[in-house]
């Protein structure tokens, strides 16, 4: 919505007439923060709530995307070598869930201080140069731009199953891996085997890229949904009687609403 509302000339005179707004996301937050001069309105970020970060984020992407993998491949997970690309809220939810299927689970992290993180919680972690040759699975979950490319497909060893469980498809260079293939076919519903000539080699792509959680699963939990979904329609709420009190910038949905939604979900989900 914001982008569209500074960007396209069919939207832009919303600019003056909007209270504030609400975004649910990891990524659309970033892109809040760092594309767009977002000071026309305030903009609860529902993703700055611990709520979403580790209800939703780590538990309920972290089991939605081993859903999403089990269902597309039906391979075991029990004993695969995974690289999990991008330490953030969803991405160590995924490794987590992914270490509790048995799986060996190397994560690859630039930030210097999340990627000790990860290794105080008990995971391998490397650079994806060096952790790519010995990966059964590479999962992306960083919400960023071409984190595999030409150079990441060419050191993968054969039969590697490639997944996103990012924010979007672009962050997997699809038509890199395209051009490096002398064919590619469907091989089951969301598996898109590549043949790679140089090592004679083959790749699988799982939903050509898209979210693995959302497109081979149901995605989140329906109770985990729920919590997003209170948490969003409290904010809106709040920006519809109370919008003066707000200031016009990105921010953390206001305690109290995390704290009810809290609250309430402890009253449904342990107290019953």
């Amino acid at each position: 919505m914001h982008e569209l509302i500074f960007t396209d000339n069919e939207f832009t005179e919303l600019q003056s007439t909007l209270l504030g707004a609400t975004e649910e996301t990891t990524t659309g937050a970033n892109r809040l923060r760092e594309d767009f001069n977002s000071d026309k309105w305030s903009t609860l970020i529902i993703n700055d709530t611990q709520s979403k970060r580790i209800i939703e984020n780590r538990f309920g992407v972290g089991s939605s995307v081993v859903d999403g993998l089990m269902r597309a491949t039906n391979v075991m997970l029990h004993g695969k070598k995974i690289v999990v690309v991008g330490y953030g809220y969803c991405g160590a939810g995924t490794a987590q869930r992914l270490r509790g299927m048995g799986a060996h689970v190397t994560v690859v992290e630039s930030n210097s201080l999340v990627r000790l993180e990860a290794h105080m919680e008990g995971f391998y972690t490397s650079k994806l140069e060096a952790a790519l040759p010995d990966a059964d699975m590479v999962v992306t979950v960083t919400g960023r731009d071409s984190v595999l490319h030409k150079e990441h497909f060419q050191l993968m060893r054969d039969k590697t199953i490639i997944a996103n469980a990012g924010h979007f498809q672009r962050e997997i260079d699809v038509r890199a891996l395209a051009e490096l293939s002398s064919s590619h076919q469907q091989i089951r519903p969301h598996i898109t085997a590549y043949q790679i000539p140089e090592g004679g080699k083959e790749l699988f792509l799982l939903s050509d890229a898209n979210l693995v959680n959302l497109s081979a699963g149901d995605g989140n939990p329906i109770e985990i949904m729920d919590l997003g979904l209170a948490l969003q329609t409290l904010s809106i709420e709040r920006i519809a009687t109370a919008a003066s009190t707000l200031s016009n910038t990105p921010q953390p949905v206001p305690y109290d609403i995390e704290m009810k939604v809290a609250e309430l979900a402890c009253k449904y989900w342990i107290n019953h």
